[in-house]
């Protein structure tokens, strides 16, 4: 069969270059040989110079260098064309050659993507060669690096729209190209491009709004929330701090930093809180401190710019939230850096540990003592403070290219982790963020789907001393029904020792005293829409709790919480406590919907999406699906950790989504 294939091959080849000769005459054949291998030799330098890093680089020599390879690539591509003008409209008629017969049938469309690819990628180059030109001067000057990219950006929104029309018009050219009739070889080709394009139309979008964003035409602001995961919440951590970033024309008009018990107008009416806020921390209205009780980030953001405006009168037109490893990242970046009153330098190895120091010992106030605060109470976040300040003065002076491309990495890490999120008002903006997955919400899916959300109760810090654990199992039946069970576990690895768990607003003497803590959390696990909870942990109310001691509550049978639905996700949830060394296995077992499965064929088609927690550790997971008895499994992406006949098993680390997608018959 092989010898056949290659003689099919070779005669399908000759048989088109004689088609090719009769048709355009010996030298026209010629010259597109030699416009062929022209353009060849410029993508495969492309591509040498991609694999290389110089189109991240933002280096002006090089995006030059690749500038000249796009245009010359380019005008082959259209000199290839006129060429073969007169003639590409009889490809739709080859498609019986053998073999190569539907890779000529795709040749105008292929040759028309090609010349608008280029073209996006030339245009692209040029509208960023004034920013590199820009981040590559070390010279001083009295504006910011913002200010002084708006204009330029400005300038070349012209090149940016150029190179996202271009690609629109590949976009059209593709419905033309049927990938799954071309030769391998130009099918993975093909595939590699729709690879490529999503990015850099998203990086296009971006281009073309970050002026506005930037206040270019009006004045914008943002609220910022500094985040602390040592004290774990939904969107990554208990509301620590509270900035309000105004920009105009890209400069910082203005960064006020703000506790955020200090934001709080109590003269003004708060709406209730959530009920679990309710009923096991005792909270009476809900404040700005406690906004981020849903992991969708959107709605989080919506809330606490509502609670905000309420309680400052300031109006935001957007909301970011980071937490210690978003700082620690940007710190990286951007570092060492040098808060104003503080010695030495900040780096991304100490920025969390001086954090700590100096909210126990704040310059300048009283250290904090036993049954008192002082002036600690008002200083104890200077240190977040200074350092916000000594951050945006990097941005605003002395910022190279160097630390563009560093910090663009930070910043991607970050976002892609969920340590940094953004919600932004502009409709245009909210949908760039959302098609990049960045903006933090609670995704829609179609199959399977599992998000475990810790909200940390205590009043303590203890988060950085509990270890966590997800196994998540799938049963699926002959009939198709599916079942699934999802195993949290904790292990405190406080050391001290104590007689009995209260749950109580207490300050101890020291930050790691705060770290060695009972774990008092309230668990929420959203699953797919449908799901019905079968049997789960009972965790009855700690005598210690603020409920229990509270409202006269008894101990109860701990049912498990359930609801109220959100984005389309059922949530069952339920409050526990773990004292100090000791650990927990907390179940929710329940009947997915009917529908998880996908038929394709003669084929089913499984898929799980694991969304992480904002600001969680990336936590071990275990995910086992059994197939029905005799199932045969066909395809899984990603590889499995093991087959153990009709038993699938993965074993992940959850620093970012996961997905996991099974066809079996």
């Amino acid at each position: 069969m092989r010898a056949w294939a290659r003689w099919l091959s070779t005669a399908g080849v000759i048989l088109t270059v004689c088609l090719l000769a009769a048709l355009l005459g010996y030298p026209k054949v010629i010259r597109v040989e030699s416009l062929l291998t022209s353009a060849g030799e410029r993508l495969r330098t492309l591509e040498g110079m991609a694999q290389a890093g110089f189109a991240a680089s933002l280096e002006p020599e090089d995006l030059e260098a690749m500038k000249g390879e796009l245009a010359q690539a380019e005008a082959d591509f259209r000199a290839l064309k006129a060429e073969l003008a007169p003639f590409l409209p009889l490809c739709r008629y080859l498609g019986w050659v053998p073999l190569v017969g539907k890779d000529i049938q795709a040749a105008p469309h292929l040759l028309e993507i090609a010349i608008e690819v280029t073209a996006a990628g030339r245009a692209a180059l040029e509208g960023v060669q004034p920013v590199a030109d820009l981040l590559s001067r070390d010279e001083p000057s009295a504006k910011g690096i913002g200010e002084r990219m708006v204009p330029i950006l400005l300038s070349q929104r012209a090149k940016f729209a150029e190179a996202q029309s271009r690609l629109s018009e590949v976009a059209q050219a593709q419905v033309g190209i049927e990938k799954g009739e071309l030769s391998p070889r130009l099918a993975t080709l093909v595939d590699g491009l729709d690879g490529h394009l999503p990015a850099l139309q998203f990086a296009l979008r971006g281009a073309l709004l970050a002026p506005e964003l930037l206040g270019a035409s009006e004045q914008k602001s943002y609220l910022i929330l500094v985040q602390n995961d040592d004290e774990i919440r939904a969107t990554g951590g208990f509301i620590s701090g509270v900035g309000l970033l105004r920009i105009d024309q890209g400069r910082i008009a203005e960064l006020d930093f703000q506790d955020s018990y200090a934001v709080d107008d109590l003269s003004q009416p708060h709406a209730e809180p959530p009920l679990p806020l309710r009923r096991y921390m005792w909270a009476e209205i809900w404040l700005l401190r406690d906004a981020n009780w849903s992991p969708d980030f959107p709605t989080t953001a919506r809330v606490a710019a509502q609670i905000y405006d309420q309680d400052q009168g300031v109006a935001v037109d957007g909301v970011i939230a980071v937490n210690q490893q978003a700082v620690r990242l940007m710190v990286g970046a951007l570092g060492p850096l040098r808060p104003e009153g503080y010695e030495g330098s900040v780096t991304a190895d100490n920025v969390i540990q001086l954090a700590r120091r100096y909210w126990a010992s704040p310059l300048g106030a009283e250290p904090l003592e036993e049954g008192t605060t002082g002036d600690w109470w008002v200083h104890r976040k200077d240190f977040m403070e200074a350092l916000l300040k000594a951050t945006m003065a990097k941005l605003e002076g002395g910022f190279t290219s160097a630390d563009g491309m560093e910090l663009a990495s930070a910043l991607r890490q970050g976002l892609e982790e969920r340590h940094l999120l953004i919600w932004l008002d502009d409709p245009a903006a909210a949908e760039l963020l959302r098609d990049g997955g960045w903006d933090g919400t609670i995704q829609a899916t179609e199959g399977d789907y599992l998000m475990v959300v810790d909200s940390n109760m205590g009043f303590n810090k203890v988060n950085p001393n509990v270890e966590e654990a997800i196994d998540y199992g799938v049963t699926i039946s002959e009939d198709g029904s599916t079942k699934a069970m999802v195993t949290t576990t904790y292990h405190n690895k406080s050391t001290r020792e104590v007689e009995e768990c209260v749950q109580e607003a207490r300050y101890d003497l020291t930050y790691e005293g705060m770290m060695n803590r009972c774990y008092w959390d309230y668990l929420r696990v959203y699953v797919a829409q449908g799901a019905r909870l079968i049997e789960a942990t009972r965790n009855p109310l700690p005598p210690g709790s603020l409920c229990r001691r509270l409202s006269g509550a008894g101990e109860g049978s701990g049912p498990p919480d359930i609801g109220p639905p959100e984005k389309g996700k059922e949530v069952f949830g339920t409050f526990f406590v773990i004292p100090p060394g000791e650990s927990k296995e907390v179940r929710f077992a329940y009947e997915l919907p009917s529908g998880i499965l996908e038929r394709t064929g003669d084929a089913y088609r499984y898929s799980l999406l694991i969304q992480k927690q904002p600001g969680a550790k990336a936590l071990p997971v275990q995910v086992t699906v059994e197939l029905p008895p005799g199932a045969k499994l066909v395809a899984a992406e990603p590889e499995p950790s093991a087959v153990e006949g009709h038993i699938v098993r993965y074993q992940v680390s959850l620093a970012t989504d996961r997905r996991i997608e099974l066809i079996f018959r």
